[in-house]
C-alpha cells in the first residue's frame, strides 16, 4: 500500500499487489513480465512489458500446531 503521492516505477519483474491511490503506477520495461494486482491514480504499462493479473484468493497454507496440545 502507497499512500504517498509519488510516482511508483517497478522496473523489474514483479509478483504480488500494489494499491497505490494518490499515485501514479509504472509498470514494467521492455520484455519485463510483472503479476498480480494493480491499483493507481493512473497506472502506465510500458509497450513491451506483459501483465499477468493474479486475482486475489487466499488459501490456508499452513495449520498452526501447538505443543502439548491445541489451545
Amino acid at each position: 500500500m502507497q499512500h504517498g503521492s509519488e510516482t511508483m516505477f517497478i522496473e523489474g519483474e514483479w509478483a504480488g499487489t500494489i494499491l497505490a491511490p494518490n499515485a501514479d503506477l509504472v509498470l514494467g520495461q521492455s520484455n519485463k513480465i510483472v503479476y498480480g494486482r494493480f491499483a493507481g491514480k493512473n497506472v502506465t504499462v510500458h509497450q513491451y512489458a506483459k501483465v499477468k493479473i493474479v486475482p486475489f484468493n487466499p488459501t490456508k497454507l499452513y495449520e498452526v500446531v501447538f505443543l502439548g496440545g491445541a489451545r
